[in-house]
């Protein structure tokens, strides 16, 4: 990686050391994208080519949980009882709005990596 791309890579690391569960998630696809493409292309392609990664995720995120949902209310049906699993669906409810937040916190970090780029 060169030296310019691990300077921004360190600089998210550094700040994900005390930060909430969506910008965590936010930093580690920023520097999963600054890794793969380098910082002088990451900064100028629109972050909405970026965003959509969190939508893929969202929707695999979302059928993994119907899948256990559907799994759970067929067995609690095979011995008569229709329950549905309040504590799985919280805690989809909760992914995904971390996964909503970690979408704006991306777009700004995103435009202070863009503005410290360009202000170098």
């Amino acid at each position: 990686m060169p030296n310019e791309n691990k300077k921004y890579v360190d600089l998210l690391k550094d700040r994900m050391k005390s930060c909430s569960k969506s910008q965590n998630l936010a930093y580690l696809f920023a520097i999963e994208d600054i890794r793969h493409l380098g910082v002088e292309d990451w900064v100028k392609a629109p972050a909405s080519e970026f965003t959509k990664s969190f939508e893929e995720s969202l929707v695999d995120f979302t059928k993994s949980v119907r899948e256990s949902l559907q799994e759970h209310e067929e067995v609690m049906s095979e011995i008569g009882v229709r329950v549905l699993d309040y504590d799985i669906m919280a805690k989809y409810m909760d992914m995904c709005a971390e996964v909503v937040k970690a979408v704006a916190d991306y777009v700004d970090i995103k435009n202070e990596i863009t503005v410290l780029y360009y202000s170098a």
